[in-house]
C-alpha cells in the first residue's frame, strides 16, 4: 500500500537517541518509518523492538554486513513506498511533523525543504535554513540534508547516494539532481533538530570530500580551493572555540557561516 511520507533512519550503537528520534516520528496515517540497524551492539535493537509494539508504522530491517551509512540509506529508500522519503538521522528529531504531514499531501515538487533547528550545549540554537536553488555544481549543501524530503520518483529518477563517498554523498546527489533540474519548493519552518558534536559538524574530512565532488561535476579548481579553506577554518575555529563561541564571535564581528543563522537571539 503507498503511503505519502517514508521517514528512513540508519543507526549503529545509537542507544542514547535513539527513543527520541523514534518518538519525533510517531504514527500517523499514510507515514511508514524505516530503521535500518547496522548489526549494533548495544541497546539500541532492544529500544527500537519497545517502542515497535504500539506502532504498526515501523519497519526494522537489520545489516549483517553493514557497509556504511549510504549503503544503508540506498536499502531503506529501497523498500519505502512513501510519496516523499526523508532522512532522520539516529540523533535527530521531528519537529512541526503534523503540519510537515499535511503540507505533504497538497505537494507535487521534486523536492521540499525546510528549516533545520541545531543545538548546542542543550540550549542555544543555530537555525539552519535555505538557499534559493542555483543550477550549476554547488561544493556544500544548499539545504540540511535532514530538512530535505525527496519525491521517491525522483529519487528513482536521479539514482542511489554513492557508496564511494563516506560523508558527502548527500552533496553528491544534489549536485546530480541539479543536473535534472528539479522542481523546489521551500517551507518556512523547522523541520528537524540536530546537535552540534557530530561527527559531520566537527570531521576535517568532510570539506575535503565536499571539495572533490565540487570538482567532478565541473567547479572551478580555484573557486573550490578558496571554499575548502573557508570550510576547513570554520572546522578549525569550532574545534578552537568551540561551536557556541563561534556564534559569539559571529555576532560580534558579522561573521558569515553559510546558511547557519541565529535562533530568536539566544547568543
Amino acid at each position: 500500500m503507498n503511503k505519502i511520507l517514508s521517514v528512513i533512519t540508519v543507526c549503529k550503537n545509537s542507544e542514547r537517541t535513539i527513543k527520541s528520534c523514534l518518538c519525533s516520528c510517531f504514527e500517523l496515517e499514510g507515514v511508514e518509518h524505516i530503521i535500518v540497524d547496522g548489526n549494533s551492539s548495544d541497546k539500541t535493537l532492544e529500544i527500537i523492538e519497545e517502542v515497535s509494539i504500539s506502532r504498526t508504522n515501523l519497519t526494522i530491517v537489520r545489516e549483517d554486513k553493514p557497509d556504511g551509512i549510504y549503503s544503508a540509506l540506498n536499502l531503506g529508500i529501497s523498500l519505502a513506498v512513501g510519496k516523499y522519503i526523508l532522512v532522520l538521522n539516529s540523533d535527530d528529531e521531528l519537529i512541526n511533523f503534523c503540519q510537515l504531514v499535511e503540507d505533504i499531501k497538497i505537494q507535487d515538487s521534486d523536492i521540499l525543504v525546510g528549516r533545520q533547528l541545531g543545538i548546542i550545549d542543550e540550549k542555544h540554537l543555530i537555525t539552519v535554513g535555505f538557499e534559493k536553488i542555483r543550477h550549476g555544481p554547488t561544493q556544500r549543501m544548499p539545504w540540511p540534508h535532514g530538512s530535505m524530503l525527496v519525491k521517491k520518483e525522483f529519487i528513482d529518477c536521479v539514482g542511489n547516494y554513492n557508496t564511494n563517498y563516506t560523508m558527502s554523498s548527500d552533496l553528491d546527489w544534489v549536485n546530480k539532481a541539479l543536473l535534472i533540474y528539479p522542481t523546489v519548493k521551500y517551507l518556512d519552518y523547522d523541520i528537524s533538530i540536530f546537535r552540534f558534536g557530530g561527527i559531520s559538524t566537527t570531521s576535517l574530512y568532510g570539506p575535503i570530500e565536499s571539495f572533490k565532488i565540487f570538482r567532478v561535476y565541473g567547479g572551478p579548481y580555484i573557486i573550490g580551493s578558496l571554499k575548502l579553506a573557508r570550510a576547513l577554518t570554520i572546522k578549525i575555529m569550532a574545534k578552537f572555540f568551540g561551536w557556541k563561541n563561534l556564534f559569539y564571535l559571529k555576532k560580534l564581528f558579522g561573521l558569515k557561516t553559510g546558511i547557519w543563522h541565529h535562533k530568536n537571539n539566544k547568543f
